[in-house]
């Protein structure tokens, strides 16, 4: 794998700043034609613009280049994020596996109440089962995975001592997250939950991965070290670098995992013989 690897969210964009306004009350942002644009042609705002050059700004002090592999979604929101990152050398790859999450019906260009009249249980259900929850005919976080995967494996191509950068969008980080991190649903859904801003992807975020270990320089094979930082408001992200350690578990703790869940159809079949 590359050195290093950075994901960044893109900037505020319109359809942020619509949705945020909307969940407010104020649902004035959602003009016929603003409803008529598809959401991968949402622009940045003016803010969203700021946090970019922010973000390119962290970028550029913390994370030498050169940048041997840059990807972007092919949404606008995305690309304009990318180019106002303002890295020395970059050459741009549009990838459609970076794509934003699908929310299919259920997507954002209606305001916050319309939406949760139309889709009420379907957007309550994810709170029980985010990982797998689908949104009606759109994507799962775990369909997003796959994805991720592929691009990921594709970064082998850019050389052991590149630098990537990847700009893409909310979901697709945590996506990304889960595959790096070795995430367990569980903890995933304990940080969508969480009220910490530090648990969250805001826009314009960095996530820093790298196989090299901060403190000796030494490398590893596989990204061990992570660093989270919201470039424009540093309150908001953790910052300081940490360790990666994906869990494994022996046969007893897996078998501890599965404990508390109630055994709702005891028994079995007659006849079906015993192994142990």
């Amino acid at each position: 794998m590359p050195l290093d690897l950075l994901l960044v969210r893109h900037g505020r964009s319109e359809g942020n700043e619509a949705r945020e306004q909307s969940k407010q009350g104020d649902e004035s942002a959602y003009t016929p034609a603003f409803r008529a644009r598809l959401n991968r042609e949402w622009r940045l705002t003016d803010v969203g613009v700021s946090q970019a050059r922010a973000a390119g700004h962290w970028i550029r002090e913390h994370a030498e280049g050169p940048y041997g592999g840059c990807y972007t979604s092919e949404y606008i929101r995305a690309r304009e994020t990318a180019g106002h990152l303002g890295l020395p050398g970059a050459s741009w790859v549009q990838e459609i596996l970076l794509r934003e999450r699908s929310w299919g019906r259920a997507d954002f260009v209606m305001p916050e109440s319309e939406r949760w009249e139309l889709f009420a249980g379907e957007l309550a259900a994810r709170r029980q089962d985010p990982c797998y929850w689908r949104p009606p005919e759109g994507e799962s976080l775990a369909d997003v995975y796959v994805r991720v995967r592929l691009v990921l494996d594709r970064l082998r191509e850019c050389g052991p001592d590149a630098t990537c950068v990847l700009v893409t969008h909310e979901d697709v980080m945590w996506a990304a997250r889960l595959l790096l991190e070795g995430l367990s649903q569980e903890q995933w859904r304990a940080l969508l939950l969480s009220d910490d801003p530090c648990d969250k992807i805001h826009n314009a975020q960095v996530l820093h991965y790298s196989r090299r270990d901060p403190g000796t320089d030494r490398c590893t094979d596989s990204f061990r070290w992570l660093r989270s930082v919201c470039p424009w408001d540093p309150s908001r992200s953790t910052n300081e670098w940490r360790r990666i350690r994906p869990r494994t578990f022996s046969n007893e703790e897996l078998l501890a995992t599965v404990e508390g869940i109630e055994r709702l159809v005891p028994g079995g079949r007659v006849g079906v013989p015993a192994w142990g």
